[in-house]
């Protein structure tokens, strides 16, 4: 395997001895205060629906506006900023995808500064590509002050043959921010999402989605349970959106959407009162599907 590509930040380590009584003995530490919360966790009563179903489907559209993250954006951003320094400050671009660089903070000629820990590794061959952010811990600020900021991981790994056919897997994790993009990356995106697809010879593809995620400023939080989308009903899925998706808003109770192959189905507010039926938009999917298609 090709080495990693890294930036360093060396942390030094300050540790502080307890003044003692002059005789060796160490100061006495005190016991970390914890609040008395009881044995039990509080219970809580399950507040109204704060909508009904044509409300709750509204909301999660907003939600799945921002379009759902995938790891090609955060790819390309990636390489994008380690692309925009120099061959010193973060180092050589021969480097960034498949070598190993280490710093302890800079800045570079072009007005970029880095700090942090990164290992990135990229793959292109005939019929095959891969890539994966392993280890990010880091941020880059852009010469106007913008700041890139990751704290997870991403990856992607797809095959295609002459034919047509193709299979896929991709993963986002993390909490990622751009203050000098638009939608989800400016205001910011914690994110616990698994992907897979695939597509016959013959079918557009088909893609399925796992995980959570939410926008650091406190939107309504989404969470996908396979939720599938086949727009041909390519490998023998069924044809459409379906599968399970929640909303979390700020109050912590969550509305979940069970969709059939049309992309509706029953919404339910707190697991247990049921609001009507509705109807998802599948326009975030598809984009999705589009954009981790490896062909």
């Amino acid at each position: 395997m090709p080495s990693a590509g890294r930036f360093v930040v060396l942390q030094s380590a300050l540790v502080v001895g307890g003044c003692g009584t002059g005789t060796g003995d160490s100061a006495e530490v005190p016991a970390p205060w914890r609040p008395d919360t009881g044995d039990t966790v509080p219970s809580v009563d399950v507040p109204p629906a704060p909508f009904d179903a044509a409300g709750a489907v509204a909301a999660l559209d907003a939600a799945l506006a921002w379009p759902v993250p995938d790891p090609v954006v955060l790819d390309v951003l990636y390489l994008q900023m380690m692309r925009a320094g120099d061959d010193q400050c973060p180092g050589p671009g021969d480097q960034l995808e498949n070598g190993s660089i280490p710093l302890q903070g800079c800045t570079s000629t072009t007005g970029y500064t880095y700090e942090g820990l990164s290992e990135y590794v990229r793959t292109d061959a005939s019929d095959a590509r891969s890539w994966a952010l392993s280890l990010g811990d880091f941020y880059v600020i852009d010469p106007v002050g913008a700041r890139y900021a990751v704290g997870g991981t991403f990856g992607y790994a797809g095959t295609w043959t002459d034919a047509g056919a193709a299979e896929w897997s991709a993963e986002s994790t993390g909490t990622f921010v751009w203050t000098g993009g638009e939608g989800w990356l400016a205001e910011g995106a914690s994110i616990a999402l698994w992907y897979e697809g695939g597509a016959t010879t013959a079918g557009e593809g088909w893609v399925r989605v796992y995980g959570g995620l939410g926008t650091l400023d406190g939107a309504p939080s989404v969470f996908a349970d396979a939720l599938t989308y086949a727009p041909t009903g390519d490998g023998g899925l069924p044809l459409g959106l379906a599968g399970g998706v929640r909303l979390r808003d700020a109050s912590g109770w969550w509305t979940t959407f069970t969709l059939d192959a049309s992309g509706c189905g029953t919404v339910v507010w707190a697991d247990t009162e049921p609001l009507g039926d509705g109807c998802v938009d599948e326009a975030p999917l598809a984009a999705v599907l589009a954009a981790l298609d490896p062909r």
